[in-house]
């Protein structure tokens, strides 16, 4: 299972204790991707099932083979994907079995489908019927839902997110001392501007808009600098940038202490293409994102509020660039920006999340 899905789990289960529900949590085996990420943890008390991949048509479908007991249960929550065979199994089960009760996990929708009219969508807008109950990532989940005439009163947002506190409280660890050290390895002066990027790094991401933008604030603030943390298909045009213009600095993937510092230091997350989850990260270390309009955003973009935790800007690398320099060059406004981003932090907890979807639980189970 994804390592950042841990704490949320055992919150959960210990939230659904103090309700006298049990929650049982079965994960298949870990793909070699998400292995080589790094991405997977580890849940006590959690079970690993049989799983298995197999390929039609060039497509890959997973068969995951769970106990039969959980037949038993009065609710099971699947992932949203239609490649899950083990949905459709279970989704039959309790079309038959009334006292039982399905329910999805997912985003509503492929917000980064390429075609969102296509069969494969139109195949997921058709598994919803056969679903009791909904847990949807955002209210942009939620939207989707209802246009495809999903039962409002069957709907949980529970408003995606990760550890934001965990991760704010080592960005508050970060002294002064340690923020020059920081900036003087990188041969920044004190009190320099600084932006900070931080994620994937591939096309969606708009990797090439980043630094073309960045050149145009370089222009105006002379004093600016890019630090890049991450990797990625797209991060050799970074690696290259950094080699030209002294003011580029790539530092590969960072986590814990350097991730913290290269907030700490940042005045704003530049950030022009695809907005997905790392936005809260962005509100923990209590500064605004800068991104662009842009048509497959995930679902998590809906936390953005432009002019009160961050800014969004049509998707021109001028217009963007601007809004950049106007923020960077006015310190009451990029300070009002900030304490939005704080202020979202808070509503954006792990223990929001976990108070939504044990409420969802809950409602879902009585109905």
């Amino acid at each position: 299972m994804f390592h950042y899905r841990v704490d949320f789990l055992n919150r959960l289960r210990d939230e659904l204790q103090k309700h006298d529900v049990m929650l049982d949590v079965y994960f298949g085996k870990p793909t070699p991707e998400s292995i080589a990420k790094n991405d997977t943890g580890e849940l006590p008390g959690s079970t690993q099932i049989p799983s298995y991949c197999l390929r039609l048509g060039g497509k890959e479908i997973l068969l995951q083979i769970p106990p039969r007991h959980i037949l038993g249960s009065d609710l099971i929550i699947c992932m949203q994907e239609n490649r899950l065979l083990i949905n459709y199994f279970i989704q039959l089960y309790t079309r038959v079995v009334r006292a039982r009760k399905f329910a999805f996990w997912g985003h509503g929708r492929n917000f980064q489908s390429l075609r969102a009219t296509g069969v494969r969508e139109a195949w997921k807008r058709f598994l919803l019927r056969g679903s009791d109950w909904f847990f949807a990532y955002t209210d942009a989940s939620r939207s989707s839902l209802l246009d495809s005439g999903y039962d409002a009163d069957r709907i949980t947002v529970f408003n995606n997110t990760i550890d934001a506190e965990k991760f704010r409280a080592l960005v508050d660890e970060v002294s002064e001392q340690d923020q020059r050290q920081f900036l003087g390895g990188l041969s920044i002066a004190p009190g320099a501007t600084v932006a900070l990027f931080c994620g994937s790094m591939y096309p969606a991401k708009r990797i090439s808009e980043l630094l073309s933008a960045s050149k145009l604030i370089r222009q105006q603030i002379p004093d600016f600098h890019l630090v890049c943390i991450g990797d990625g298909p797209s991060a050799g045009a970074i690696k290259t940038a950094q080699t030209q213009c002294d003011w580029v600095h790539y530092l590969g993937v960072q986590t814990g202490q350097v991730k913290a510092q290269a907030y700490a230091v940042a005045s704003a997350v530049l950030n022009p293409g695809l907005v997905g989850l790392h936005i809260v990260d962005a509100f923990s270390a209590g500064i605004p994102m800068l991104t662009m309009d842009y048509e497959f955003h995930s679902p998590e973009f809906a936390y953005m509020e432009s002019g009160h935790n961050g800014l969004v800007t049509v998707a021109d690398e001028a217009v963007y660039a601007a809004a950049a320099i106007d923020l960077f060059t006015d310190s009451k406004r990029l300070e009002q920006l900030s304490l939005g981003a704080r202020q979202s932090a808070c509503r954006y907890s792990l223990q929001a999340m976990v108070e939504a979807y044990t409420a969802g639980i809950l409602k879902a189970i009585k109905r």
